[in-house]
């Protein structure tokens, strides 16, 4: 796992997943590694770290006590229910992660140079939306994300890393 944290809460987790959809039928394409982020130490981000995505998902929608913040929260299930394989149950959260990310006041940091990045959470958010997007078979909209994504944070790798991904995955698509 490739983890970056910053203040103690946010990290970014490499999670290599088998792809699901509208494009899950060739075997090479089903083993195409993308990149999502979610929240490690709120709404369930321990148990998404070790790989216990619907345990995680059940955990947050049961939370009666509203412990998480929108933004946690919605990027948790949104990184939860994706997968889980839930594409339909997870959409709403990843928009929702989208909207919830423009309303954050915090300054992230990101990597050992500190560099603080005010737009970091609305990257990590766009990038997770386009690997939902690539899974469900839109991958012009998860081109966008990802190219939205990674002009808004010059220091995650996520949107390039899943740009890459998606050029291979549209190669091997027009190749068949």
């Amino acid at each position: 796992m490739n983890m970056i944290k910053e203040p103690k809460w946010i990290v970014a987790l490499a999670i290599s997943f088998l792809t699901s959809g509208a494009i899950a039928s060739d075997t090479e394409i089903k083993t195409s590694a993308f990149i999502m982020s979610a929240v490690e130490d709120s709404a369930a981000g321990k148990q998404i770290m070790a790989g216990d995505y619907e345990a995680a998902a059940d955990d947050i929608r049961n939370d009666g006590r509203q412990r998480y913040d929108a933004f946690a929260k919605a990027t948790n299930l949104c990184v939860s229910l994706t997968l889980s394989d839930e594409l339909d149950a997870a959409e709403p959260h990843c928009e929702s992660a989208v909207q919830q990310s423009r309303n954050l006041k915090h300054l992230y940091k990101l990597g050992e140079n500190g560099r603080a990045n005010p737009n970091l959470s609305y990257a990590i958010a766009l990038s997770n939306l386009g690997v939902l997007r690539v899974l469900t078979g839109d991958l012009d909209t998860a081109q966008q994300h990802f190219e939205n994504a990674a002009s808004i944070s010059t220091t995650l790798d996520n949107p390039d890393h899943n740009m890459n991904r998606l050029q291979q995955v549209r190669s091997r698509i027009a190749s068949r």
